[in-house]
């Protein structure tokens, strides 16, 4: 990055990067990379016309402040300069734990809990089987929801090619709009690379056999399998990768088989150094059992005899293409939009549910700097879905939106973000809804290892389509529509501090609260029959403590979270429910060998441990033990795994080897009710790159 401006660039594979339209004088160059001290290279003589020459040695080993993010604010700032908490996991991370399913990938991020899933951060979201999220999940700052429930897929997104996942934490409708009432999830795909090269991966595994043996339900080992394959090249200006891949599950569970096939491609285009087109395509064929819950603790890996054969099938497309032109040092503006088709459809015995629904989103974002000390961001934005379902009806809907915000710099320790955004939410048969949602946000640097923030912001979540129209009859519980349902509303608050104790030691501190109206949650009205409902108030309140460190140049990583939560429903007086009030995670990565395989041919080792505990769960829906035996069996959940990789060269071709352990304790814990987590399995994976 060059201080002072908008503009930046990415190195390539090698290194080397390239930036234009840099008028004439004196410049700071910022560089930074995750592993290695940032630098800040000063007197950097710009003459117009002529090309400049720099040369940049980073020194590896320490936790930084100054890493880029881009979700907080919708450009580049360094993680001291945001007002409020941001979570970042690299692909090493993500690469080391075999990770199948984006899902998967959130699971170890502090403050944020799945239940299957449903993602929650800090505490937002319960449990909805089908229905939107409090969460935006983004795809390169593109949003990737359903047109009929609002909720994102994670299994059509792309995990063998992530960068790099951005959580920002809190109310952020002030940018993002509806959906991001809890937080905004950022999954950033990777660069594409100049030379060209192909890609393999294949891994196979097992599920381990429950020690009880009323559980043994089959005399047969159940298996998992997979493989992906990518190839990527150069055309001109125009560089392209294209993947397929395919995922088999045989299941823990009676009738949970999954098997699955994903295309991927991602296009760049560099018409000159400063406008550059990105065009992505994502593909699904799934085909899935559904097992909706247990036959009793028991049976706890069978189902009811009624879903016995019950299957999803679905298949989804994406495409989603963002075009950046950097006009000056002072002004870029973004053109962003994305179409998303689904279409899934069951057997389960007189429903035969089906859903065709469409969803397309349209962006033009401007980032402008008239002054050193202001960054404007505005931007208008429009979404519109459209559905066709027996369960939902023929629906549709649509959202447009205008947004500002100013970020101001004081002095050189202390930076405001002032923003605001109008949305106006439409869903068919439901009345036009106004939202307006401001945000304020300070940082503060008194020292140059210290960064405190304070921020405060109002969020909405329109209802989804399913959530107000859904009318199914499964399990022998129905749902029935509600046309008055009305949007979620939310205020949220924190105060933050981010302290390098030293140079491999970042630890980072928050206390929050949220407050809640008309959040949306299932009620039974009735004995078997549910509406999804509006609850008069929440709150939820609680403090996030982590630390992150690396010790012998880099070569062990640390990681540690902890999060505590009150989330109270203050209209019963109670508990939210499906809540866990401490979430605490710790990763350990440790790697032996060759110092770094770039750059050295000898092997090198690599020893993952990832620890996940949630306290148990104190409320769930009093009415499922109507139908759902033994549902109020929950335990505090205790998860450890372990991985083990191998990395050298065989006639000069890289080859990765590793051996993944998940749930090495073999702990049985419910996450949701009736549902048996995941036993003991156990993986091997191979891959190399050409």
């Amino acid at each position: 990055m060059i201080k002072g401006t908008l503009i930046g660039a990415t190195t390539d594979i090698k290194g080397k990067f390239f930036i234009n339209k840099i008028k004439s004088g004196n410049y700071t160059i910022v560089a930074s990379l995750v592993g290695f001290k940032k630098e800040e290279i000063k007197n950097i003589i710009i003459e117009a016309g002529k090309e400049t020459y720099i040369e940049i040695l980073l020194s590896p080993g320490a936790v930084q402040m100054g890493q880029v993010i881009v979700t907080a604010g919708k450009h580049e700032q360094t993680f001291s300069d945001v007002p409020a908490s941001v979570s970042v996991v690299q692909a090493r991370e993500i690469y080391s734990r075999n990770i199948v399913s984006v899902d998967d990938a959130l699971r170890y991020i502090g403050g944020v809990n799945l239940i299957e899933s449903q993602i929650s951060i800090r505490g937002s979201s319960g449990y909805s089987k089908g229905v939107g999220s409090r969460a935006l999940v983004l795809i390169d700052g593109v949003p990737l929801i359903t047109g009929d429930t609002g909720e994102p897929i994670y299994e059509s997104m792309p995990v063998n090619f992530i960068e790099r996942i951005e959580v920002l934490k809190g109310a952020s409708s002030a940018l993002y709009g509806s959906g991001a009432l809890g937080g905004v999830i950022n999954i950033i795909t990777r660069d594409l690379p100049d030379l060209t090269s192909s890609w393999f991966k294949l891994y196979g595994g097992f599920y381990d056999k429950p020690i009880y043996k009323q559980w043994q339900w089959t005399k047969s080992t159940q298996f998992l399998n997979g493989f992906a394959l990518a190839h990527s090249r150069k055309f001109g200006v125009v560089k392209t990768l294209i993947s397929l891949s395919r995922t088999e599950d045989d299941g823990y569970r009676k009738n949970s088989r999954i098997q699955r096939w994903n295309i991927y491609s991602k296009s760049l285009i560099d018409f000159n150094p400063s406008q550059k087109l990105s065009v992505t395509m994502n593909y699904l064929d799934q085909k899935r059992n559904n097992f909706l819950y247990w036959k009793s603790l028991d049976s706890a890996l069978v189902p009811t005899d009624d879903q016995l054969g019950d299957m999803v099938i679905s298949k989804r497309f994406a495409t989603n293409a963002i075009f950046k032109n950097i006009v000056s040092d002072k002004f870029v503006y973004l053109l962003k939009g994305i179409w998303y088709y689904t279409n899934w459809r069951n057997n389960v015995e007189f429903s035969n549910d089906h859903s065709n629904s469409h969803f397309a989103d349209l962006e033009f974002q401007f980032n402008y700097q008239p002054t050193v000390k202001h960054i404007l961001t505005s931007g208008i934005e429009f979404n519109t879905n459209k559905v066709k379902s027996n369960i939902f009806g023929n629906r549709s809907g649509f959202n447009s939106a205008i947004y500002i915000q100013d970020e101001y710099k004081i002095n050189e320790n202390i930076r405001t973000t002032l923003g605001l955004r109008l949305d106006v939410a439409k869903r068919q048969s439901i009345k036009t809804q106004i939202q307006f949602n401001p945000k304020f946000g300070i940082s503060y640097n008194p020292l140059s290892d210290l960064s405190l923030r304070l921020s405060a912001g109002r969020a909405f979540r329109a209802p989804t389509i399913s959530e107000a129209f859904t009318s199914t009859t499964a399990s022998g519980i129905t749902v029935i529509p509600n046309p008055n349902i009305r949007s979620e509303k939310s205020w949220g608050y924190e105060l933050g501090s981010n302290y390098k104790l030293s140079d491999n030691i970042l630890l980072d501190a928050a206390i929050f609260q949220s407050n809640y109206e008309n959040l949306i949650e299932p009620k039974f009205v009735s004995t078997f029959t549910g509406q999804f409902v509006n609850i008069t108030k929440a709150r939820i309140r609680g403090l996030e403590i982590g630390l992150n460190s690396t010790w012998f140049r880099n070569l062990l990583n640390f990681n540690f979270s902890y999060t505590y939560l009150d989330p109270k429903d203050i209209t019963d007086n109670q508990v939210l429910k499906f809540r866990s009030r401490h979430l605490l995670y710790t990763n350990i990565l440790f790697k032996f060998g060759a110092f770094n395989i770039m750059f050295n041919s000898r092997p090198q080792y690599q020893v993952g441990i990832d620890f996940r505990y949630l306290s148990k769960i104190e409320r769930i829906d009093e009415q499922f033990k109507l139908y759902i035996k033994d549902s109020e069996e929950r335990v505090p959940i205790y998860i450890l795994d372990i991985n083990f990789s191998y990395e050298d060269k065989f006639f000069d071709i890289p080859i990765k080897y590793s051996f993944h352990i998940n749930n090495l304790l073999n702990y049985y814990y419910v996450e949701l009710v009736g549902n048996l987590a995941p036993i003991r399995h156990f993986v091997f994976r191979v891959e190399t790159t050409l």
